[in-house]
């Protein structure tokens, strides 16, 4: 059967009586059924399988044919082929030649011949004719045996086929998967009587080839094969589709070529123009632990040796946030500013500008703040102030005693106030004391050396005592109480009476011009003459 199938813009169907009836003809009549053109093409006609609505099949040779699997499994319960005999031979029930001879034939042959029956599909009369000895049965059937198909078992080479199972194989092609439902197609199956009654068309070559023409590899064009659209392809032929692609696609360059030269795992970087290397993700000790640092096994993860989260508590031996700034020495819980060997819980290196504390929310042009720091060799704890800024005084001292240092002072607010108010006995609100020893010079205990440059009517008083008595208890009460060794040598009563230092006539004080004390043996009071103690006497 040749691969030829032809259709016109109408329907053609092609019948067994050798008539070809098109849209303008009718069976047999050849003036009428004369092809003009094919699929709407004329002169040398190239089809494909789509222009017939057999895109999904192939040309297969008969014999190549595939059969069905059900076909092939009915196929396999058949006899198989029968081995030949000889001439005088018959095949018995047991499935086995014999010779034909009289004994074998049993009773008078003559009319069993005679009876037998001719019929198409078993023997001819002349084969019939030719036995000379009666068939006691055929196939297990005696009398009048009739044979179909099923009777005779297959050959290896020549098999039986049924008329559905031919239609089946003429429609096939390829590999078989399956029997096909082509129930939705007119009439597709032709036999080569039927090719060979189309004589007279207008088809002189198909492809260029005439004769049997069987199909090859370019016949058909890209523009003539269909492509499906799918995904960003909307072209509806293989051409199409192969244009849309070249205008998506990216132009080579010499950048891509080397990154299709590249074939290292791990990951990709670029180190130069058009070079390409791989590279790996690594850590550091005790710092950055890296799993998958390459990114080959998975996505290459990067975590710390401790969770440092806002709600986390990590602990470190020490932290150096750029050591020449803040350190903290987390073994000896020491912080350590511009310096990295703090000493004390808070350590300021020399550099430092010192510990400030604000009192305005501006800190650097109307500002008020307290300030501890080095100068010139010198420790200051003092208050600063700037712009509009106020100068504050500062308080030192404990719960029950202050030491003011007054920005502002008064008639009675000094510059350095001492305030203590308690109901303790022998309570003391300032104390100055030291050990003095030096070799030479002049040391003092409390030294007031204020220098004065008034104008006008000011007054000035460099030692001054006032004191508010609301209650007195019976002691002595006194301004002052110049002693030594804790023996009164001068005293100023709280009313004003001075009480000069007091020895006995034999052991007055050295002689000083000027000087007075009170001779305890004479009960008079002697002041310094010109020359000696002189007693003071009333007149």
């Amino acid at each position: 059967m040749a691969d030829i199938i032809l259709t016109q813009t109408g329907p053609i169907e092609i019948f067994l009586d050798g008539g070809l009836r098109g849209e303008k003809g009718d069976p047999g009549d050849q003036a009428s059924n004369i092809i003009t053109s094919v699929n709407g093409q004329v002169g040398d006609v190239v089809l494909g399988k789509s222009d017939v609505g057999l895109g999904a099949v192939d040309n297969t040779s008969d014999t190549a044919k595939p059969i069905s699997t059900a076909t092939q499994t009915a196929l396999n319960a058949k006899e198989p082929t029968i081995s030949t005999g000889t001439t005088n031979q018959y095949w018995r029930g047991d499935k086995s030649w014999q010779t034909l001879s009289a004994a074998a034939a049993g009773a008078d042959p003559a009319g069993s011949a005679a009876t037998a029956e001719s019929n198409a599909n078993d023997y001819t009369d002349a084969q019939v004719a030719a036995i000379d000895y009666p068939v006691d049965s055929v196939n297990s059937q005696t009398g009048v045996v009739v044979l179909d198909t099923d009777d005779v078992s297959e050959g290896t080479t020549n098999k039986y086929v049924t008329a559905a199972e031919k239609t089946k194989l003429a429609n096939t092609s390829g590999v078989n998967t399956g029997d096909q439902d082509l129930s939705s197609y007119s009439t597709i199956s032709y036999v080569d009587s039927q090719i060979a009654a189309v004589e007279d068309s207008d088809v002189d070559s198909f492809n260029g080839r005439t004769g049997t023409v069987v199909s090859a590899s370019a016949d058909y064009t890209a523009s003539q094969v269909t492509n499906t659209p799918t995904g960003n392809i909307a072209a509806t032929t293989v051409q199409d589709a192969l244009n849309e692609l070249d205008t998506e696609k990216q132009a080579s360059d010499s950048t891509l070529t080397a990154l299709a030269a590249f074939n290292t795992a791990g990951l990709l970087t670029q180190t130069a123009a058009d070079t390409f290397t791989g590279r790996t993700i690594t850590g550091t000790s005790n710092q950055v632990v890296v799993t998958n640092g390459d990114g080959v096994s998975g996505n290459p993860t990067l975590s710390l040796p401790q969770s440092i989260h806002t709600g986390a508590s990590p602990a470190f031996a020490g932290l150096a946030i750029d050591t020449s700034t803040l350190y903290v020495d987390g073994t000896s819980h020491r912080i350590g500013i511009l310096t990295t060997a703090p000493t004390h819980s808070i350590t300021l290196g020399s550099t430092s500008t010192g510990i400030a504390a604000y009192n305005t929310s501006d800190q650097t042009t109307n500002y008020e703040r307290a300030r501890q720091f080095w100068s010139s060799n010198i420790f200051n704890i003092r208050t600063e102030l700037g712009g509009t800024g106020t100068g504050r005084a500062i308080k030192i001292g404990t719960a029950n005693s202050i030491l003011d240092i007054n920005e502002l002072p008064s008639a009675t607010v000094g510059t350095v106030s001492v305030n203590r108010s308690s109901s303790l006995a022998n309570i003391t609100i300032a104390n100055i004391a030291g050990g003095l020893s030096a070799s030479s010079g002049t040391q003092y205990g409390l030294l007031i050396n204020p220098t004065y440059n008034q104008t006008s009517t000011a007054a000035s008083t460099d030692f001054r005592i006032n004191r508010t008595e609301t209650g007195l208890g019976s002691g002595a009460h006194n301004f002052i109480d110049l002693q030594v060794g804790g023996v009164s040598k001068l005293s100023v009563r709280n009313d004003g009476v001075i009480f000069p230092v007091q020895a006995v006539t034999a052991s007055a004080p050295t002689y000083t011009k000027g000087g007075i004390y009170f001779d305890t043996t004479l009960n008079k009071l002697r002041v310094g003459g010109a020359t000696g103690w002189e007693t003071v006497t009333s007149t």
